[in-house]
Parts: C-alpha cells; structure tokens; sequence
C-alpha cells in the first residue's frame, strides 16, 4: 500500500496521473484557503465591522452557499459530467474573489456587498464537492484510500500553514506601515489566481470510469429515510450535531483575539497557526489509527478533544497559551475530519453520493448558522466586556459536552454493523 502511494510508476500510467495531479491540486487549493478564506474574518475586523457581523461572515455566506448547492445534481446531469461541473464550479470560485480585491483597493465594501461574494465563493466550492467526492472516490483505489487521503490532507495541512503564516506577517507588516488594505489586495488576488490553476488542473484527469455510472437522485423524504434505516450512515447526523454545538464558539475566537485579546497580527497567526501544525503531525498517526480502530471512532476521537477547547481559550495565559490550546483543538478537528471523509467514502455508495451529500451540506450549514446565531445573541444581548465571550464558549462547552453523550453512539452503533 505504501509503495503504491509513494511510487506513481507502480500504478497505471492514468491512475498515476491522476493521484499526481490531486496531490498538486491540493496545494493550489490550500494556498487559496491559507491566503483568502482564512482571512475573511480579519477582513471584517478592518473593515470595522461588529463581532456579530464577523461571526456570521463564517456561517450566514456558507449556509446561503449550502442552499445554492442542492442544484448540484441538476447541474451535474445539465453538463454531462462530474469533471466538468467541478471545474466551472472551481472557476467560478476563483472569480469571487474579484469584488474582494475591488473593496480591498477601494478601502471600503458594505457588508452586504461583502455577503453577497462570500455566498458565491462558498456556493461554488459547496456545489462542486460533492461531485468531486463521488469522482475523485472512482479515481483512488479502494486498497491505498485511506493512506493516500491521509498523506494528501497532510500535505494540504502544511500548505495552509505556509500560506496563512506567510499572509499573516504579511498583514502585520502591512498594518504597521499603513498598507493594510493593500496587502488584502495581494492576498486575494493571489488566492483568485491559485483557484484559477487548480480549475486547469482539475480539467486535466480523467473521468472514464465516470460514464457507465448513473447517478440516482434522491429526495429530502426518501434522504431522512435512508437515515433512519441505514445505521451505517448515521455518522452524517453525528457530524451535522458537532457542526452545530462548535459553532456557538468557533466564528467568534477571531474577534475574540483580535478584539478582546488584542493580539497583533503576529500574534494571532502564531496562536491559528497551532491548529494547521497539529493537523500536519497528527494526520499520519490518524491514518494509521484509522485502519486499526475504524473511522468512526476516529471521527468521534476528535470530537472529544475538541469539547474543552472553548473554556481553555478563555484563560489568558499569553499567545503561547493560545498555541498549545489550538494545537488540541487541530488535532481534534483532523481526527473528525478524516474520519468524516473517510466514512463517506466507506458507507455512502457511489450512485447516490452526490445527492445525499448536497443535503448533508445543507443540514450541516443551517446547524452551523442555528449555533452561530446562539453565539451571537449571547454576545448581543450580554455585556459589552469579555463577558460576552465568556457567556458564549462556555454554552458551547457544555453542549459539546451533552452533544458527544447523546450522539457518540450514531457513530458506534453503525460501526458495528460493517
């Protein structure tokens, strides 16, 4: 298995290409994310939006995002192929990011201007992952996935670090000078033009194994159905419950360092960037525990490691505090991501994974923005001290605490029936 993903000419010449151009793809993917998605909340912050405001640029653009997406499958069958939805979707993406770089120039965008792009940005990347999920699943053999998605999401991992540190000290620089808007500039602009190259890379693999495979599209009740029957793919409810409890806390740690921490740029990449670290060195002994003990309780791992974090934040311990606390909480979000996409790999076939997964997404999005709106009305309605936020991570604590007791079992339950 090893060899197989270490060494390309082992496979045949188009399996080899394809695992080669993934692996690129993904770079180009994550320089996107580390300079422009990781940054749209700071965007907000000099833009001098509200926490409230800030929080719901991370949940409000998604969840109008995940609605757009459920046109997915339509647009699947409207364009003949998984490939080619992906790229315009990919496309389509890159060009978000366009009135990000005008508002960034200007110095100024309203918040519904900004809204209005950030919901493009993600109705694009929603629309285009389950399609590549169900494609990119016929391109990977089934015998080296799980060592193969691991050593990719690492891979991703360190480039999202490089590019968030990098875009970090970069906006400190800028900051300290004047030009921070201009360095927004850059960094959009940067991360439009790496969107860009992946959609070329992404046309270039191939999609044989594609055409023989129907599609089968499913409706919300018979979607809500294959819930209750199929124990085996309960897990999307487990996460869809984790998406919702962390929420409450997670879109406001920015404005909370930023804000009521004060952190410097510098500062506040140092103390962000423990999550991409621990992501980096946890993501092999993740794999290999995932083939030992099972996705699902990797997936439920995590969660569980994650459940503290809020309550730890809150102790200003200084911003190597900060680090150490984010380095548990990225190795906790690996673990429920790896495991995430691996059981969807694993228990969702082929033929109705793009339609199931566009629902989920949905599911997903509106239990984030319910837990953000939580959030955000104990901001608005608490004080204006750090209170707020206090009031907030510990609701979130204990839900992710009730949460991980209710629906830790959807996981386990289904575990044994494999």
């Amino acid at each position: 298995m090893a060899d197989n993903v270490a060494n390309p000419q082992s496979l045949d010449p188009i399996t080899a290409h394809n695992l080669r151009v993934m692996m690129i793809d993904c770079v180009f993917w994550s320089a996107m994310f580390g300079l422009g998605e990781s940054y749209f909340q700071p965007f907000g912050v000099a833009l001098q939006f509200s926490p409230l405001a800030i929080g719901l640029l991370a949940t409000l653009p998604p969840l109008l995002g995940a609605a757009i997406q459920l046109l997915a499958p339509t647009g699947v069958r409207a364009v003949g192929s998984l490939r080619r939805w992906v790229v315009i979707c990919v496309a389509m993406q890159a060009l978000s990011f366009l009135p990000l770089v005008i508002g960034a120039m200007r110095g100024h965008l309203s918040a519904m201007l900004l809204f209005a792009a950030l919901t493009l940005y993600f109705a694009a990347a929603l629309s285009s992952a389950p399609a590549w999920t169900t494609w990119v699943g016929t391109l990977v053999p089934a015998r080296m996935r799980v060592r193969y998605f691991a050593r990719r999401s690492r891979l991703i991992q360190i480039a999202m670090f490089l590019s968030f540190l990098a875009a970090g000290y970069a906006l400190e620089f800028g900051k300290r000078g004047g030009h921070e808007m201009l360095v927004f500039v850059a960094l959009f602009g940067a991360a439009g033009l790496a969107r860009g190259i992946s959609a070329c890379l992404i046309a270039s693999q191939s999609e044989a194994q594609m055409r023989d495979q129907v599609e089968r599209s499913i409706s919300w009740p018979g979607f809500l159905a294959e819930l209750r029957r199929l124990p085996a793919i309960r897990f999307l409810l487990f996460a869809v419950i984790t998406q919702f409890v962390v929420q409450v806390a997670h879109p406001f740690i920015t404005p909370y360092f930023l804000q009521s921490r004060q952190l410097s740029y510098d500062h506040y990449v140092i103390a962000m960037s423990a999550i991409f670290v621990a992501k980096i060195v946890a993501l092999a002994p993740l794999g290999s525990l995932a083939n030992r003990l099972g996705a699902g309780r990797i997936m439920v791992g995590g969660v569980a490691v994650m459940m503290p974090i809020p309550l730890l934040l809150l102790h200003d311990g200084g911003v190597i505090y900060f680090f150490a606390v984010q380095l548990a909480h990225g190795a906790g979000w690996a673990a429920f991501e790896l495991g995430n996409l691996l059981l969807m790999f694993e228990r969702i076939p082929e033929t109705v994974r793009t339609t199931m997964l566009t629902k989920y997404n949905l599911l997903v999005y509106l239990a984030m923005l319910l837990g953000s709106s939580i959030g955000g009305a104990i901001l608005r309605f608490a004080s204006e001290s750090e209170t707020d936020f206090s009031l907030a991570f510990a609701a979130s604590t204990a839900m992710r605490l009730a949460a991980l007791v209710l629906a830790a079992k959807l996981v386990r339950v289904a575990a044994n029936t494999r």
